[in-house]
């Protein structure tokens, strides 16, 4: 797992919306996201990995800091051939707090 404030060919701010059903499943994941909100004002950051199963175990461990104002559940990024941009999307299955 890798940290990131941006990387090249994903940015940080992507468009966002929709299922990741809708955009062909789990075999057009270039990245799963997890977006990282603290009490004190510090910049948002997030966390990415090519498996979501480790960021799912990351968020149960953050979830505990008292720093951390808001983890968000992970969210999959694809490529929207219809907008050609990136795009966060929702997991299917997942239940979002």
């Amino acid at each position: 797992m890798e940290k990131k404030k941006m990387k090249k060919d994903i940015p940080a701010l992507t468009k966002s919306g929709g299922l990741l059903s809708d955009f062909g499943g789990k075999g057009v994941v270039l990245e799963y996201r997890m977006w990282i909100h603290y009490h004190d004002g510090r910049s948002d950051e997030y966390q990415t990995s090519d498996n979501l199963n480790v960021l799912l175990g990351l968020r149960k461990g953050l979830l505990k800091s008292k720093d951390i104002a808001i983890v968000e559940q992970p969210l999959a990024v694809v490529w929207d051939e219809k907008k050609e941009d990136y795009r966060e999307v929702r997991i299917d299955g997942i239940k979002y707090d």
